[in-house]
């Protein structure tokens, strides 16, 4: 599963502000250069990934 990751932990406000905010306008452009990938949070914040499966920010995957 290919992702790209950015490492956190990120409390939620970080997060929206990643995706968007400034910060993190490269995730958005990028997520809109590769059809069928999208911006993902992984459930303990501990890290975004732009990917194409949600699955891919699943706790443990590396």
């Amino acid at each position: 599963m290919a992702a790209i990751f950015l490492p956190g932990p990120f409390a939620e406000e970080d997060m929206l502000r990643a995706i968007l905010g400034p910060e993190g306008a490269a995730l958005p452009r990028a997520a809109a250069t590769l059809p069928g990938y999208g911006i993902f949070a992984d459930p303990n914040g501990a890290r975004l990934a732009l990917a194409a499966d949600p699955a891919a920010v699943a706790p443990g995957v590396v």
